[in-house]
């Protein structure tokens, strides 16, 4: 017997069939696809890489290959994915190595669409991972300038920028503002080695506009300036990173709300030692009612080479209304041999805040020459529970 359907299932499978082709319109991918720039090490590599990201549609995912001379700024369209191989153990022979061409300068490498266009918004979301950016050593160039938001930079190793391995700016090319928030970023799993200024910079002349990012998991090799140096440290969750041959603060959190600094590991810090400044392990500025969580970091600092600077290992201070931290499980080692007399191991202000209160129990400080706590008088020592 032939098979029949009834009118209600006929009626039901027709406009099934017709939603299904709304969903996939004539002429439209099924699925994203994947598009390979393959460099030659030459000046070409560059338009090579760019044509490819002209191609591209949102949800593409343009894959680098081999060795990529770069000679002009690479701009990263939004909603799209750009990805290595894998990150080459020797980026000078293998893998997927971006390199700043010799004697070129250049912003960034690599930077996002919205920063290319001087935008009031921020860019729409990307990823950027296992690849290698080289730079040249110019003091005007940065490996990775982020203006998107939502972004994720993994698995990638940046060394020999003269600037920042990654930057995320609000102003953009031409130092317009951003009209919009750039939030819910991650920045993990990273090796950020010989940067002239920063590893991590954040530009953010204004407030609260770059917030809310994940800093997790990253090794630090040699800054001549912070490692992480964040304007706007708003809802950050800096953890687990290890940083060492820091030329001045390792982790400067500015205007902290909600933030966690947790787990990190600092070798050491102020090793410019270029003036009779202050250098810190990690300083942070309380914003008013929220509160921040400094817990369980090793800071050390062995290789204090000048008697010159004063050096804190961990610091607290107010920016603005009424702050509150809890700094509890730290450990703070000074060097075996006191070559500075000016060694501190907590530092607790009340700085430009109205107010500043601080729970801080169960910390090792140990070989401080210049003392384990410096609590200002206005400062309120919180009791737990």
């Amino acid at each position: 017997m032939p098979l029949r359907l009834s009118s209600a299932l006929l009626v039901v499978a027709v406009a099934t069939a017709a939603a299904l082709a709304g969903a996939f319109p004539a002429g439209a991918p099924a699925h994203a696809d994947t598009l390979v720039a393959a460099c030659t090490n030459s000046t070409a590599d560059a338009t090579t890489i760019r044509s490819q990201i002209a191609a591209s549609a949102v949800g593409d995912t343009v894959l680098i290959r081999g060795r990529c001379l770069v000679n002009q700024t690479i701009v990263l369209s939004g909603g799209r994915t750009y990805a290595g191989e894998g990150v080459p153990a020797d980026t000078q022979t293998s893998g997927a190595t971006l390199v700043q061409a010799p004697g070129t300068s250049m912003p960034a490498l690599l930077a996002s669409d919205s920063w290319d266009l001087d935008a009031t918004w921020g860019g729409e979301r990307i990823t950027v991972r296992n690849l290698a950016l080289e730079g040249n050593g110019n003091a005007a160039t940065s490996g990775l300038l982020i203006r998107s938001w939502a972004t994720t930079v993994r698995d990638m190793q940046i060394k020999g920028f003269g600037r920042d391995a990654i930057q995320l700016s609000n102003p953009g090319k031409n130092g317009t503002a951003l009209g919009s928030t750039l939030v819910g970023g991650r920045i993990v799993d990273n090796f950020l080695e010989n940067s002239g200024r920063s590893a991590v910079w954040v530009e953010e002349p204004s407030a609260n506009k770059i917030t809310d990012w994940q800093l997790m998991d990253n090794i630090v090799a040699t800054t001549g300036d912070d490692a992480f140096h964040l304007a706007d440290a708003a809802g950050w969750m800096v953890e687990r990173n290890h940083l060492y041959g820091i030329g001045k603060n390792a982790i400067w959190a500015n205007r902290t709300f909600a933030t966690s600094i947790n787990d990190n590991y600092v070798e050491d810090f102020g090793r410019a030692a270029t003036d009779a400044t202050t250098y810190y392990g990690i300083w942070a500025s309380l914003a008013g009612d929220s509160g921040t969580v400094i817990s369980d970091n090793r800071i050390f600092n062995s290789g204090i080479t000048s008697a010159t600077p004063g050096y804190v290992f961990l610091a607290v201070t107010g920016n603005y209304g009424n702050g509150t931290a809890s700094v509890q499980g730290n450990l703070l080692r000074g060097p075996a041999s006191t070559v500075s007399t000016n060694l501190t191991g907590l530092s607790y202000t009340k700085g430009t805040g109205t107010a500043v209160s601080v729970m801080s129990g169960t910390n090792v400080v140990d070989r401080m020459s210049s003392g384990k706590a410096k609590v200002a008088p206005d400062v309120t020592a919180l009791t737990g529970y």
